[in-house]
């Protein structure tokens, strides 16, 4: 059984709602080449696995709702509490976080991954691991500013605790490929 080519996944994206909302098909491809993790070469031309896309987007995300869930039924202002940690925590963790990955793409390391034949996927791992959870923290704090609190609060709850999830794999990934030759 083979996988639908990610090129006429982007034609599709491209064509419809991606020309209204861009960001909405480079998000497909980033959380695409997120899901693939060390098997990263496969993504530039095909969706990644079902199996993959569980384990590295649809489990983090199910766990940040048990997460909430269980928060949210012993502390009633929980939720608001936690939009409110957004909003004044996050623009300074965004900074950081973009300055890290600034550091990490101008290091001499990452170039020398880019310009190695065999090395060039570990390159682009270090990019998506640290592309995606700052696009979904970024989006979630945007959202945070915008709506009120008291608005869709389970899944604003959710989003949150799952991007605090994904400032530790932010972390995590610059650790892990810092001590990798």
């Amino acid at each position: 059984m083979s996988r639908p080519d990610i090129n006429g996944v982007w034609d599709k994206l491209s064509s419809g709602i991606a020309k209204i909302i861009p960001p909405v098909a480079y998000l497909f491809i980033l959380m695409n080449r997120y899901a693939w993790g060390d098997k990263i070469g496969h993504s530039f031309n095909q969706t990644a696995p079902a199996k993959l896309w569980f384990i590295r987007i649809i489990l983090p995300v199910a766990v940040s709702v048990f997460f909430y869930w269980g928060l949210g039924d012993q502390y009633s202002e929980f939720g608001v509490k936690l939009s409110e940690m957004v909003k004044t925590a996050y623009p300074s963790v965004l900074g950081f976080a973009i300055g890290l990955y600034a550091i990490v793409m101008a290091s001499d390391k990452f170039e020398t991954l880019k310009k190695e034949d065999g090395r060039k996927g570990r390159a682009l791992l270090i990019a998506v691991d640290m592309a995606y959870p700052l696009f979904v923290v970024f989006t979630v704090m945007i959202i945070n500013y915008v709506l009120p609190d008291d608005c869709f609060l389970f899944w604003m709850g959710v989003a949150n605790i799952y991007s605090v999830f994904l400032i530790y794999d932010i972390l995590a990934a610059v650790y892990i490929h810092s001590i990798r030759d």
